[in-house]
């Protein structure tokens, strides 16, 4: 699936719409976001602020996804530190227009650092 954007921020908001509806379709009821973009993570959790903004409807499609019978848990990570998005960016790369791809599961050459960042995430939110 190839989509023309506006720029980084109109990708990702995107993508993570995207990747809501599909967990939504799924019967997924439990999920954390992960983003390293942190302008974004508030423009998701205050759309009243942006309502003049030229990716207000994207940025409100979020909000509304996040507001169903759900809990989503919204994180964010340094750029440095989310090496899980970079890899699955350079898989999407490497994809055909055509070619859609979904991950249940961490892809084989990214178990590590997800275990690794899964780790991190449960010490945060312990308060380590």
């Amino acid at each position: 699936m190839s989509i023309k954007t506006l720029g980084a921020a109109s990708a990702e908001l995107l993508a993570i719409r995207e990747g809501l509806n599909t967990a939504w379709e799924r019967g997924i009821r439990f999920l954390e976001l992960e983003t390293d973009a942190q302008a974004l993570t508030y423009m998701i959790q205050n759309p009243h602020f942006y309502m003049d903004h030229q990716l207000f409807n994207i940025i409100n499609d979020v909000s509304q996804l996040l507001k169903r019978e759900w809990q989503v848990t919204v994180l964010h990570f340094k750029r440095s530190a989310n090496k899980i998005a970079h890899g699955l960016a350079e898989i999407g790369r490497g994809m055909t227009d055509d070619d859609i791809l979904f991950h249940f599961y961490s892809p084989p050459g990214l178990t590590h650092s997800y275990t690794k960042e899964l780790a991190n995430s449960i010490s945060m939110m312990d308060g380590n």
